[in-house]
């Protein structure tokens, strides 16, 4: 599987087993921050980890990492 073709498998992934209950992406960042969280929660460790944290927080990770990803896309021109 190619680079392109995992993470093709992370955003589909996220949106159909989502990170945060409930939550649906608004726009493209907001996907790809889904598809970042499933990647996330596809690592042993890390998902642990990710699994503590309360519902309603999941959502606001969410948004944060979307705002990110935004924001590199702008930088990016």
């Amino acid at each position: 599987m190619t680079e392109i073709d995992y993470a093709e498998f992370m955003l589909k992934h996220g949106t159909t087993y989502s990170y945060a209950p409930g939550f649906v992406a608004s726009d493209w960042a907001e996907t790809a921050a889904m598809g970042i969280a499933a990647d996330l929660c596809d690592r042993r460790g890390v998902k642990w980890e990710m699994e503590k944290v309360d519902d309603e927080v999941r959502g606001d990770i969410i948004k944060a990492h979307a705002a990110i990803i935004r924001a590199a896309a702008a930088m990016a021109g």
